[in-house]
């Protein structure tokens, strides 16, 4: 279901009201402790995606390609989505409409499964706060002999205001051995009241500045 700009707006503050009246300071705990998403199957169909010089018109000379799901186009595009986080329709970072993912404060995000090596060093993120300036945490698990491990907080999204944005370079943080390794990101909506929209979800596979 899609919702227009301010039905969604309005849907997303109520249900951050609702989650955070229940868990008060939760953005304050670590990422480990406020991503809920279940565990999934690994893949078993690694491969490099072709890359780009997406991020150019913006000084980032690296080469990129989305993330599983991360064009948010898909409402069946396997994320975990709770607390509110939706996939929805609005004007996304390059001007035109496009799917784009909504998060409230207290809402969560977790991608499909990604596959990466050693030389796979950061991912960047549009975004925009619809409500005002605030912060979205970004974290990564990765997939080893006794299954996920826990999300670790490796970077923050700066929204602030209703203008796109690029994020910084957040921090992928792959183990320095041979092979594919499999990892899940996860965005957290942080402060009160805020809801954040998010737009294509970019990972550089090889350092290549």
């Amino acid at each position: 279901m899609r919702l227009r700009k301010s039905s969604l707006l309005v849907a997303l503050l109520a249900t951050a009201g609702v989650a955070l009246t229940v868990a008060g300071a939760a953005p304050a705990k670590p990422i480990d402790k406020l991503i809920s998403a279940p565990d999934v199957p690994p893949r078993d169909d690694c491969a490099l995606p072709a890359s780009t010089q997406a991020l150019i018109a913006y000084g980032d000379t690296d080469s990129y390609f989305l993330a599983p799901g991360g064009s948010f186009e898909d409402d069946n595009a396997d994320w975990y989505l709770a607390g509110g986080a939706q996939l929805t329709q609005a004007i996304g970072g390059d001007g035109t409409e496009s799917g784009v993912l909504a998060l409230p404060s207290g809402g969560q995000a977790v991608s499909p499964v990604l596959c990466v090596t050693s030389e796979f060093p950061h991912a960047r993120i549009f975004a925009r706060s619809l409500t005002g300036e605030g912060e979205i945490l970004f974290g990564v698990s990765y997939y080893g002999r006794h299954g996920w491990s826990k999300f670790t907080q490796t970077g923050h999204i700066h929204a602030k205001d209703d203008t796109w944005g690029l994020s910084d370079l957040l921090r992928l943080d792959p183990a320095r051995k041979n092979g594919w390794q499999q990892m899940r990101l996860a965005v957290y909506g942080g402060g009160t009241g805020n809801v954040f929209e998010l737009d294509n979800l970019w990972v550089d596979p090889r350092g290549s500045r």
